[in-house]
């Protein structure tokens, strides 16, 4: 089997047109994301610095928080669609890609045969 170079110019390519606009536009930022760490992580009080993240942040984290579906109610791919863009939903998951492949023991994926 011939080796494949992973190429980030497909891999954006191929990510802008796999993506699915969302219909309500949603502000993700940096401290955004850093206030999800902090939950994530469990992480004390006297570990968070509170000048990293701006008070609207934190209500709109809060808010998403509220909106997000949890695993037991997504039935179908239009109902998990509303967790995408989620900036909880989207830290969790990419932590969770991360992990995967940083513990993967090949780090060489075949090549699928569907491949468009």
């Amino acid at each position: 089997m011939k080796k494949r170079r992973f190429s980030t110019v497909e891999f954006l390519k191929q990510l802008q047109e796999r993506s699915i606009p969302s219909k309500i536009p949603r502000l993700q930022t940096p401290g955004m994301f850093r206030i999800v760490e902090y939950l994530y992580a469990g992480a004390d009080a006297s570990e968070v610095d509170f000048d990293s993240f701006t008070l609207d942040e934190l209500d709109y984290v809060y808010n998403e928080a509220h909106a997000l579906y949890s695993m037991e109610d997504i039935y179908d791919e239009e109902t998990e669609r509303a967790n995408w863009y989620n900036v909880i939903y989207e830290y969790v998951r990419s932590t969770q890609n991360i992990y995967t492949l940083l513990h993967s023991r090949k780090k060489q994926y075949a090549e699928e045969d569907d491949f468009i």
